[in-house]
């Protein structure tokens, strides 16, 4: 009588640890709606801040300048709102699921409105000559103030969870438009450092 071994699959345990850990990640369209949210407030934000700018530019720059300057401005627009969404993506996976996964959406948005937000809020105080009245212990506060109510409420109310959720649904349509643009843009600033 033969005898045999039984030997473990190694490719199957190693899927199985795979399938797992990629389980603890929130579904496509969630993240998805949530990268639509902040690449909505980061192009938003960069391209107010670029047109801005733009009449006290005409004196200085030519066109082809101010092109390149908005390549640059669409292409870091896009490489920070996904750093964003990797943390965001980050925290998902450590917290239990019942805490941040299964409400990816309406909480990931909640986070992203009030942490942009309050980020852009400060670069304004930045610029302002009024920056000295708002010192970084206030803006911590306030930071994390906004952030538990944001998520308070998306706890509390269904309301609250499901207005953010249909709003982040809303914007994905841009998603649209900004990732071809932010594509054209990396590939001009690609080009414009790796060509003589």
């Amino acid at each position: 009588m033969g005898c045999y071994f039984i030997t473990p699959d190694p490719y199957g345990m190693i899927r199985r640890v795979f399938m797992k850990s990629f389980n603890r990640f929130p579904a496509f369209d969630q993240i998805l709606a949530v990268y639509a949210v902040a690449a909505f407030m980061l192009f938003s934000w960069s391209l107010l801040w670029f047109f801005w700018n733009v009449p006290s530019w005409l004196h200085f720059m030519n066109l082809g300048v101010m092109f390149a300057t908005l390549s640059y401005t669409v292409a870091a627009s896009f490489l920070e709102g996904l750093t964003f969404l990797v943390l965001l993506l980050i925290v998902a996976f450590i917290l239990p699921p019942t805490w941040f996964r299964d409400h990816f959406t309406p909480r990931g948005s909640a986070v992203t409105i009030s942490l942009l937000g309050l980020i852009m809020l400060r670069d304004y105080w930045i610029v302002s000559e009024n920056y000295f009245l708002k010192p970084m212990t206030t803006f911590g506060l306030a930071l994390a103030a906004l952030m538990a109510i944001l998520l308070f409420l998306t706890v509390k109310f269904s309301w609250m969870a499901k207005a953010l959720s249909v709003l982040a649904d809303r914007l994905t349509i841009f998603l649209y438009v900004f990732v071809p643009l932010s594509i054209l843009a990396i590939l001009n600033v690609l080009l414009r450092n790796l060509l003589p």
